[in-house]
């Protein structure tokens, strides 16, 4: 069967990388940043599947977090388990059982390392995102423009990724950040696009990227986007 690709995107136009380092965002503002887990129980087998791969691809080799618990491993061994049981899935009530058997401890895991991510990172929003997590969703001021939403991210040319997010109506501007895994709180920005794709370059093959955008509108700019993860070649 096929399982959902969380990096699928349309090709982009190419925009021409500076290296910046964002100042910091004052500490109150981290507090508010909680991981939403609704995602545990209402995703379908395969979404479920695509968030537990993205969430073990943001935690490996992150340096925010050195040790999980529970363990990748007991999370990729859970994962695994149940893509075998969804893969074999028919009418049958004893694949059916054997599907949701596989599933119940892959939640609970989910659940277990949100609450030790979460503890780690200490409401800080660039780590809760570099860990593959969801955020919950914040208010915006009255004018302001909403986050981005559906960030997905697809390989280029060799060092380079395409970004592609959902066209926000009446955005002048859209501006672009990423970072590696291992120094997610030092942001690589190249030059606003005036559309809802972005091909970053200059990138280092062989390493996990950070990615978000938001918008600017004519009263201000959005919330930066959830973070999408991509390996680069």
């Amino acid at each position: 069967m096929n399982i959902l690709n969380e990096n699928t995107a349309a090709p982009a136009t190419t925009t021409a990388a500076s290296a910046t380092t964002p100042s910091p965002t004052p500490r109150s503002n981290f507090r508010l940043a909680k991981i939403a887990l609704g995602f545990i129980a209402r995703s379908s087998d395969a979404v479920l599947i695509a968030w537990a791969g993205r969430i073990i691809t943001g935690l490996t080799g992150n340096a925010n977090y050195p040790t999980t618990r529970p363990t990748l491993a007991e999370m990729e061994a859970a994962r695994d388990t149940f893509v075998a049981a969804v893969a074999t899935l028919d009418r049958g009530s004893a694949a059916v059982a054997k599907r949701d058997a596989a599933r119940a401890p892959l939640e609970e895991l989910l659940r277990l390392l949100a609450l030790n991510v979460q503890q780690t990172a200490q409401g800080d929003r660039v780590i809760l995102i570099s860990s593959g997590y969801p955020l919950q969703k914040t208010r915006q001021p009255t004018g302001i423009p909403a986050a981005p939403q559906n960030l997905r991210l697809k390989q280029g040319k060799t060092g380079e990724l395409i970004a592609r997010c959902t066209a926000v109506p009446n955005a002048l501007s859209y501006q672009w950040r990423s970072a590696t895994s291992a120094a997610p709180l030092v942001f690589t920005s190249p030059d606003p696009t005036g559309k809802a794709t972005c091909t970053i370059e200059g990138l280092t093959p062989g390493t996990q990227y950070i990615v978000q955008v938001r918008v600017v509108g004519r009263k201000g700019a959005s919330d930066w986007s959830e973070a999408a993860v991509l390996f680069v070649n």
